[in-house]
């Protein structure tokens, strides 16, 4: 979407050729080195102000950005979630290869991995199956799946590994267990646009419309009734979470 945005930003400019000129070339590192979408997004400024076409713009921004050997294996990041401290744990399949897209599974715990959890292992552990990146988060009671911190945590964690990890947005997928079924179920409804498929293991959506789950941050519009309708199995599959075309 930022580059669709970069791009309708560029029809704007002169079009007159900088091919290869240093200040657009220092302006495209800048944007793709920024470490945050904010940051990116005052990055783009510069590309604009470089003097750009459009062609050459629009072309670069379709090559994307160039990715190199990163570390691969367990790796584990500290994160603060709503002034509360946790521990993310990032798994890279020993063969990454930066030269081709990989898929990303988000993981959301239950209630028994609430933190304290000294020393966890990843749950990719348990299944093995198609070599993927996994990112597995945090969350307790007072920041909870549903609640808005974690959309920011959720939503930066794959930002952060799409920076820097060659990731198949196609292929990106969210799934929990317990707590972490009913947390997707309201990323389904609140932030469906990163997410391939998302698949709940024994979630209830109605925790969503209970007032003492002490919800936090509005899911889509008309929560409620797609809420009451995802009881069943067959509603689960065919009208709540739905995969990406």
């Amino acid at each position: 979407m930022k580059r669709l945005l970069l791009a309708a930003a560029l029809v704007g400019l002169t079009a007159y050729s900088v091919h290869g000129a240093p200040n657009v070339d220092a302006a495209f590192r800048a944007f793709w080195d920024a470490p945050t979408a904010s940051a990116a997004e005052k990055a783009a400024r510069g590309i604009v102000d470089s003097g750009v076409d459009f062609e050459t713009a629009w072309t670069r921004l379709k090559a994307g950005r160039t990715y190199t050997k990163e570390k691969t294996g367990l790796i584990r990041i500290p994160a603060s979630v709503g002034g509360e401290s946790f521990e993310t744990l990032l798994e890279v399949p020993p063969e990454y290869d930066p030269a081709r897209k990989w898929p990303v599974r988000v993981q959301l715990h239950g209630g028994v991995g609430r933190p304290p959890q000294p020393g966890r292992q990843p749950q990719s552990t348990r299944i093995p199956g198609k070599p993927q990146i996994h990112i597995e988060p945090q969350a307790s009671d007072d920041n909870a799946w549903w609640h808005t911190s974690q959309v920011d945590n959720i939503l930066g964690l794959v930002d952060m590994v799409k920076r820097k990890y060659n990731v198949d947005e196609t292929q990106t997928y969210l799934t929990g267990i317990s707590d972490g079924g009913t947390g997707t179920y309201f990323f389904a409804l609140r932030e469906p646009n990163p997410w391939s498929a998302c698949l709940t293991l024994n979630g209830q959506p109605l925790v969503l419309s209970n007032r003492d789950a002490a919800h936090r941050g509005e899911p889509l519009p008309g929560q409620s009734r797609e809420l009451s309708r995802c009881t069943s199995r067959t509603a689960i599959a065919t009208r709540c979470i739905r995969p990406r075309p």
